[in-house]
């Protein structure tokens, strides 16, 4: 039989281990990428943002990069559009939308985090290398999840006040990144992103309080 002393200490100890368990949890779902309507339209809105008022940015992407990848090319291009768009249907996605969906916003995690890192490093700018490693560690989860076809798209509908602030405070990080601060074009969009991928759901939860 089983004395007190045993059975409490294994009781403290399941407790313990389910709080670590449980604190476990909410970290990794905290550092977890979650990828809505409303964030991979934020996340479209900045990439064309970056293009059009950055110069390098927009040799690069449209030409540099894009004449070697024609394939590729298409399943961006389309994960844009259909970013821009699908928030404007009420409707569930196809599983073909999601996947170029999907390819989009993993395409331009680990783009913006590679480009960043290699400039940094380059230029060796301090600070600024916490963005781009925590996209590179965004883009990595997103990575895993996608190939254990773990990820998917929440269908849930945002309304607009849920998506104007995220997307006015994510153009602002941008607009300030280039002109005032004159960040290098990666660096500005992977701050961008970070900002779409992981705080902007604190800021939809404030709204929503």
């Amino acid at each position: 039989m089983e004395s007190p002393q045993r059975k409490a200490f294994k009781e403290q100890y399941t407790q313990e281990e389910n709080k670590v368990q449980t604190e476990t949890d909410r970290i990794m779902s905290w550092l977890t990428p979650k990828y809505d309507e409303g964030i991979l339209f934020i996340i479209a809105i900045s990439t064309i943002l970056i293009v059009l008022i950055n110069q390098e940015a927009r040799a690069f992407l449209l030409y540099d990069w894009s004449g070697k990848r024609p394939i590729l090319n298409i399943f961006l291009i389309l994960g844009l559009l259909l970013s821009l768009v699908h928030i404007f249907i009420k409707r569930k996605k196809g599983f073909f939308q999601n996947e170029f969906m999907t390819a989009f916003a993993v395409f331009i995690s680990f783009f913006a985090a590679i480009k960043s890192g290699i400039y940094i490093l380059a230029q060796s700018q301090g600070w600024l290398i916490i963005f781009p490693v925590w996209s590179i560690i965004n883009g990595l989860i997103i990575l895993m999840m996608y190939r254990a076809k773990q990820i998917n798209i929440s269908d849930e509908d945002k309304s607009w006040k849920h998506i104007v602030p995220g997307l006015i405070i994510t153009c602002t990080i941008t607009l300030f990144a280039e002109f005032y601060y004159h960040l290098y074009w990666a660096i500005a969009l992977s701050i961008a992103l970070n900002y779409a991928i992981t705080i902007n759901k604190f800021v939809e939860k404030m709204i929503k309080t």
